[in-house]
């Protein structure tokens, strides 16, 4: 990550799909939709960039922001804060849910349908 990161910074960026991060699943666990590792891009574009407030104020139109309020990859209950700059932004926590528990949620989902829905 870091010489990656150092080539990155120089404009180097033709090895951005080497992988930087694996999981070991056991077999037993595995059910075929599994990523069990992670290239530099992937890792790199889960994480919010170093001026992260210019590019959400730099955001054009309507938002939602929807999190878990158990997220425990991101601290979600300070979303508002951060997400202030841009006010064409509504923040949603969905109670009780994980980081990845949206993707599966009948609740998210009817959640940003209404949103979709309302623009």
């Amino acid at each position: 990550m870091i010489g990656l990161s150092m080539l990155n910074q120089v404009g180097i960026t033709h090895m951005n799909d080497t992988n930087v991060i694996s999981f070991n699943m056991p077999n037993e666990y595995r059910d075929g939709t599994e990523t069990l590792a992670y290239s530099y891009r992937l890792q790199i574009s889960m994480h919010p960039r170093d001026d992260y407030n210019q590019d959400i104020a730099s955001m054009d139109g309507d938002v939602l922001v929807l999190a878990g309020s158990e997220d425990e990859s991101f601290q979600a209950e300070k979303y508002d804060d951060v997400f202030d700059v841009h006010y064409q932004t509504e923040v949603v926590l969905v109670d009780g849910l994980s980081h990845f528990a949206l993707i599966h949620n009948e609740q998210a989902h009817e959640t940003i349908a209404e949103w979709l829905i309302s623009q």
